[in-house]
């Protein structure tokens, strides 16, 4: 998108429940918005390996793909990817509707399609998604909604249903985040 000066997909695991997190790290000078999402490898946060890039199946992505989110549980990577059908110079024009795909894998690499959340509303793009209990929270912008953030829950991270028509707060923003 244009103004982002650090395009890229960065990935983080915790191994202590949240209380460190390695810091986001530019692998691949190559990295351009509407082009590939490299992979790196670390053994400390500090030092990073390039692992080439991740392979996104053209039955559920396009060629405009930003906003990725990713939840790993039980050996499964969850990614919810925003994803516009085309590329173009004015956002919010005739076709520029975003959409949240939800794709699968084990090392990060090979990616599946899992299929488009639906969420009864257009242009919804930029999820974030968190456990919550016994179910998952899914935060995202809603540019029907004046580009507020709504909310949906599921119980299977396949299904969602929105928690209200309302935004969960009345000002307008960018793409939420949780953790």
């Amino acid at each position: 998108r244009e103004g982002k000066k650090e395009p890229g997909t960065f990935v983080a695991r915790s191994t202590d429940q949240g209380r460190t997190i390695t810091k986001n790290f530019k692998v691949d000078d190559n990295t351009c918005v509407c082009c590939r999402t490299s992979i790196a490898t670390s053994p400390d946060g500090l030092h990073w390996r390039y692992q080439g890039t991740a392979d996104f199946p053209k039955a559920c992505t396009d060629v405009t793909l930003w906003a990725p989110e990713i939840y790993y549980e039980n050996g499964t990577y969850h990614m919810w990817l925003t994803i516009v059908p085309g590329i173009f110079h004015r956002w919010g024009g005739p076709g520029a509707d975003g959409r949240i795909e939800h794709l699968t894998s084990t090392d990060l690499s090979k990616w599946k399609c899992e299929g488009t959340v639906n969420l009864d509303t257009g242009r919804v793009i930029d999820p974030t998604v968190i456990k919550i209990g016994q179910g998952y929270r899914m935060w995202f912008k809603d540019e029907r909604s004046g580009s507020r953030i709504l909310a949906a829950d599921s119980q299977d991270l396949r299904t969602w249903k929105k928690v209200s028509d309302q935004p969960v707060n009345p000002t307008m923003g960018e793409g939420p985040k949780v953790f």
